[in-house]
């Protein structure tokens, strides 16, 4: 019994440096994997600003055999006519709409 006594106090002291440190290892991983993620998404970065670039998008259109416009046309839109109000039954969907159908 005496033993036990002591034993218990040791044990839960093992369990739980045990416990402790493989939190840290978790911690560790952890931290190298966000510090890989934070490169790679520089990196990701770094290639988005380049292909966004206007000077490489310069040379793909002209390679394209895109050039600047040569000519600037303005066009006047004539508003829409109003849509027509429904004279349905809301509750009763579609089938009983009394809208004129186009």
């Amino acid at each position: 019994m005496g033993l036990a006594v002591v034993l218990a106090p040791v044990m839960l002291y093992v369990m739980l440096t045990s416990n402790l440190t493989s939190l840290t290892y978790a911690l560790a991983s952890a931290e190298t994997q966000r510090t890989q993620m934070q490169g790679e998404v520089q990196r990701l970065d770094d290639q988005i600003a380049h292909l966004e670039s206007r000077e490489r998008l310069a040379q793909v259109a002209a390679k394209l055999g895109m050039r600047d416009p040569s000519r600037y046309e303005i066009v006047n839109l004539t508003p829409l006519p109003p849509e027509p109000k429904t004279a349905g039954v809301a509750f009763l969907g579609w089938p009983f709409d009394l809208r004129l159908r186009r």
